[in-house]
């Protein structure tokens, strides 16, 4: 089962003729989370959740008419890493959750307590409501460790939802914990008249400033003119798909005319000069194939990561240890940290055509051919810098030619906004599974990319050598300087 924006983990139950048992469990996309491996004959599943802390939560269902032996409670009980928080209908009787009798199945859930040294949220609120006899009974039950008792409210809704229990509502003292996503631009319902006449880019603020200075202006201009005449999304969470909320509830809520244009507007949208990987991106949507990112839990052999800042920190220190220059042999290295420190002159006797200025036509085509990715630390995107007037794109022209011939790399290019991809097939616990995507500044990739049609190579590997990036091509970049001093 897959609903978007949400992780699930279920246990059915094998060979059942009505449709009747199984448990499974839901976790938002926005924490991280991992499951929990039960070895055993109950219907239960388990998941490891960060929203304040570490708490694991495992999802129960004893059928009324089963019996349960003891010991396989116990055993249930033992494989959960603590603190955590026991949910499920346990379909026993007690004084203790609000019932006048007490039965075998609700002697043996007070045992469990007691041996566990676990504490009871329910108080006496019914969770059951039996339609042939019109009765309510408190069948439902959360049961927490004891470090956890008073950091949990709980309470009982009082919608059934089409069902016969009512939800249990268990929250943290301090709220939710909810994370925030950054606001981006529609660009859909952007101005782009409004846009076009507030970025300006003079020839002052690319001429008369050190480079740092030029490019901070730039970046200032085009995102106060973006803030102005561009809507930003809101930078609450999204809200998540209901578990329940099913086709039959899309379809009544929007109706057959609206899906048959919404359709209609979908196949228009394909045209000829649809890229495959847009078109299948339209498919997959269309069928509902969605991939949401999901905030690993990640363990090491000394230690496990669940906080989103030591997620982060711990995946950063496995990506500059790979990269780092550690691992290349000494005489490698020798050979990188020279030609490092060498300083590259890319003056020569004669005009060659790689080494002049870049002109307005070389900066267009690089614009054309940008694809429209995320945008970098600084929130410029392509689609802004396709919508500056003829006088803006000279000045920024004359900054790019600027940074070249003065050999000075932008302070702010030199930042990226790193996002870690699990490999295919590997193990999304270990730090060591993911590679990194970098996210750069898309002024400083038209910049690398005015020269990558010109008949010779070398520039481009200037700018990438101007830039410190080391992203392993050191050996080609050994190979390339001492054809740069010849030249």
């Amino acid at each position: 089962m897959q609903v978007r924006g949400y992780n699930c983990v279920r246990r059915d139950v094998d060979g059942a003729t009505s449709p009747t048992g199984g448990v499974c469990l839901f976790t938002s996309i926005l924490y991280p989370s991992t499951v929990v491996t039960l070895h055993t004959s109950l219907q239960a599943v388990a998941v490891r959740i960060h929203i304040h802390s570490l708490v694991t939560v495992c999802c129960v269902y004893l059928p009324p008419n089963d019996v349960v032996p003891q010991v396989d409670l116990n055993q249930l009980v033992s494989q959960l890493p603590a603190p955590f928080i026991l949910l499920g209908d346990f379909n026993g009787h007690s004084p203790l959750w609000g019932h006048d009798d007490t039965n075998s199945r609700g002697r043996q859930i007070e045992q469990l307590i007691s041996d566990h040294c676990l504490c009871l949220l329910n108080n006496d609120e019914k969770t059951y409501f039996h339609a042939p006899t019109r009765t309510f009974h408190s069948l439902d039950l959360a049961i927490c460790s004891p470090t956890l008792l008073p950091m949990l409210n709980f309470e009982v809704a009082n919608d059934l939802h089409n069902s016969d229990h009512f939800p249990l509502l268990v929250s943290h003292v301090n709220g939710a914990g909810t994370r925030f996503r950054p606001p981006t631009y529609h660009f859909h319902r952007a101005d782009w008249d409004q846009f076009t006449r507030l970025a300006i880019i003079s020839g002052t603020m690319v001429q008369n400033w050190a480079v740092d200075e030029a490019v901070f202006n730039v970046t200032e201009a085009i995102r106060n003119a973006a803030d102005a005449a561009i809507p930003k999304t809101s930078n609450s969470p999204r809200k998540l798909c209901k578990p329940w909320w099913n086709a039959s509830c899309q379809q009544a809520k929007k109706g057959t005319k609206e899906g048959v244009g919404y359709f209609q507007e979908y196949v228009s949208s394909i045209t000829s000069s649809t890229t495959s990987q847009q078109l299948w991106r339209k498919v997959k949507a269309a069928n509902g194939l969605y991939r949401d990112f999901n905030i690993p839990i990640l363990e090491t052999s000394t230690a496990l990561y669940s906080s989103p800042l030591d997620v982060a920190n711990l995946i950063g220190k496995t990506f500059a240890s790979v990269s780092s220059s550690d691992s290349y042999s000494p005489a490698f290295q020798a050979t990188k940290n020279r030609l490092e420190r060498t300083p590259i002159n890319f003056r020569c006797r004669q005009p060659l055509p790689y080494n002049c200025d870049f002109d307005m036509f070389e900066l267009k085509r690089a614009l054309s051919s940008a694809h429209n990715t995320s945008p970098g630390p600084d929130g410029i995107s392509y689609v802004l810098l396709r919508h500056l007037n003829e006088d803006s794109l000279v000045s920024l022209l004359y900054l790019f030619n600027r940074i070249w011939r003065e050999q000075v790399y932008p302070t702010q290019w030199q930042e990226a906004i790193v996002i870690p991809i699990l490999k295919p097939g590997k193990d999304p616990k270990n730090p060591l599974s993911y590679r990194p995507i970098a996210l750069t500044s898309c002024l400083c990739v038209v910049k690398h990319l005015l020269g990558a049609d010109r008949t010779s190579l070398l520039r481009v590997y200037q700018a990438i050598v101007l830039s410190r990036i080391d992203y392993g091509c050191v050996a080609y970049g050994s190979a390339c300087n001492s054809t740069l001093q010849k030249t």
